[in-house]
């Protein structure tokens, strides 16, 4: 027997004894304690193409909580409390997901494993994030969707000429997300990614987007999903990718070195109080970031770990929530007239429409745009249609933990709370498949249903996750949300053409490009 059919010999072994059975074992334990089981996980690739055609079953919908390919899916809002809440403190990423993704986050807080380090940094990310909602920030955010509402009606106005929606919407969120990240100073920065035969100048956003697709496809490839072992090894074809993430991390740790050396000559030259208030470069998240002292002060190479790290989530995030937010403005016409409504009432769109950018951003603060409170339902009726990510992300337990006396969940077992499901469960919505942002109202039974979740110990309502490992940047996301809609929706009107349906044809697409299933065409006009 030839050493390469002994390699092959030794890993089928490795699969069938140390993998399969032990799947088998992990099954059979669960399956006793009452867990609802799909079916036993064939090998490879038979468990992946059952599970398909279970999602497609009318019946999965019913099932609280299963359990395929080693993950426990879990379906009930009590359970999810109890897990996410109550035994929230238990609760670490699971270590596969931070392998796939170490090259590029590092050692952020998504990284970090439960502990003292974790809550210490936990704490001066939730400073930094709050500075994203400063006025002096925001009042730069307003000025800027002002600005791209104004090339909007050069270039589809005027000409009357069809848009594609989504993809604007990606790169003006993306801009935004950037913006706040690394402040204006960097906005038109560019950096060369190299793709086979070609090198591209893009900006930071838009390379971000691209690398985070580019992690996300390789996390599922076969090997991958199969076993861990290939988990933080990049094959021939994926050598490339690592090195555009390696150049990105570099030039975002220049970055951080250039801005703190800047940071250092305007407190030599002014009064550190009135740089901090008066000065927009100090504002954006990695500023804030650089401005921590001792004893927590953090190295440049972990300031740029939590700024690439915010880009990654918020992009994963954002750019798909304000799609589906805009798509349920435009297609549903009550909706709409009531907003448009509301805006006239609170803001006086005749008299909005005729301010230039300046004038605007000290109309539309952070306060005003609180008392839109049909806006607030909107936003959250999208969020429990269309939630940014219809689970959460694998988490396990840092020790075996026993939920209600009866389940025993092992230490380092994977786990996802399915939030599509709970925002879509009858015992707690009336209609749920039908968008109604009124059920937010504030004499709303299950309005007060959701504000009174930590007392019912139950979730039905999570769009951002829930306890310790809940989005960290959710007031951001829903203060961008609620800025983009007032802003573009008072000085423009969409009119939907019809939608164009992109096939994913791997071999003919292009990395670069944003590959968006389902574009939206309108047409636009001054309001």
């Amino acid at each position: 027997m030839g050493w390469p059919t002994m390699i092959v010999t030794a890993v089928i072994v490795y699969y069938v004894v140390f993998k399969y059975l032990r799947q088998l074992l992990k099954y059979r334990y669960y399956q006793s304690q009452g867990v609802t089981t799909t079916y036993f996980p064939m090998p490879i690739v038979g468990s992946l193409l059952k599970f398909r055609d279970l999602v497609q079953d009318p019946k999965f919908k019913k099932l609280h909580f299963k359990q395929q390919n080693g993950v426990i899916y879990i379906n009930d809002p009590e359970l999810s409390y109890q897990i996410l809440v109550e035994k929230g403190q238990f609760i670490d990423r699971e270590q596969k997901q931070r392998s796939q993704f170490e090259q590029l986050l590092g050692q952020s807080l998504l990284q970090l494993k439960i502990g003292t380090k974790y809550y210490d940094r936990k704490r001066m990310i939730v400073e930094a994030i709050h500075s994203t909602t400063k006025q002096e920030l925001f009042q730069t955010i307003i000025r800027q969707i002002h600005s791209r509402v104004q090339i909007w009606k050069q270039f589809y106005v005027e000409p009357k000429k069809d848009m594609e929606l989504n993809k604007q919407i990606i790169d003006l969120v993306s801009q935004i997300i950037q913006m706040t990240v690394f402040g204006t100073p960097n906005l038109q920065k560019k950096l060369p990614f190299k793709s086979p035969g070609k090198v591209h100048e893009l900006k930071i956003a838009q390379y971000m987007r691209i690398i985070s697709k580019l992690l996300y496809k390789r996390s599922i490839r076969f090997s991958r999903m199969i076993s861990n072992t290939f988990d933080q090894t990049f094959f021939k074809d994926e050598r490339g990718l690592k090195r555009n993430i390696t150049n990105f991390r570099n030039r975002v740790i220049e970055m951080v070195k250039e801005r703190k050396i800047l940071i250092k000559n305007t407190t030599k030259d002014q009064n550190q109080k009135e740089s901090k208030s008066s000065n927009s470069k100090d504002i954006d998240f990695m500023s804030q970031l650089i401005m921590i002292k001792e004893p927590d002060e953090l190295k440049t190479e972990q300031i740029a770990d939590e700024c690439i790290a915010f880009m990654h989530q918020s992009q994963a995030n954002l750019c798909q929530f304000i799609q589906d937010l805009f798509e349920q403005i435009i297609t549903n016409d009550s909706v709409y007239c009531k907003l448009k409504s509301e805006l006239d009432k609170v803001f006086q769109l005749n008299f909005l429409r005729d301010l230039n950018a300046k004038q605007m951003d000290k109309l539309i603060t952070i306060k005003t745009l609180g008392g839109l409170s049909y806006l607030d339902n909107v936003v959250n009726e999208t969020l429990r249609m269309f939630p940014p990510q219809p689970f959460t992300s694998t988490f396990s337990f840092v020790k075996d933990i026993k939920i209600n006396d009866k389940l025993c969940i092992k230490k380092g077992q994977g786990m996802q709370v399915n939030i599509k499901y709970l925002h879509n469960e009858q015992a707690y919505w009336k209609d749920p498949l039908f968008f109604n942002p009124d059920r937010f109202n504030k004499d709303s039974p299950q309005l007060t249903l959701i504000q009174n979740q930590q007392q019912n110990k139950s979730i039905s309502f999570c769009p951002f996750s829930f306890g310790q490992r809940s989005c960290l940047g959710q007031r951001y996301t829903i203060n961008i949300a609620k800025a983009l809609v007032v802003v573009i929706f008072s000085l423009l009107e969409f009119k939907l053409l019809g939608r164009k349906i992109l096939p994913y044809d791997e071999n003919e697409r292009d990395e670069v490009k944003d590959y968006i299933e389902k574009q939206m065409i309108v047409a636009v006009y001054n309001m």
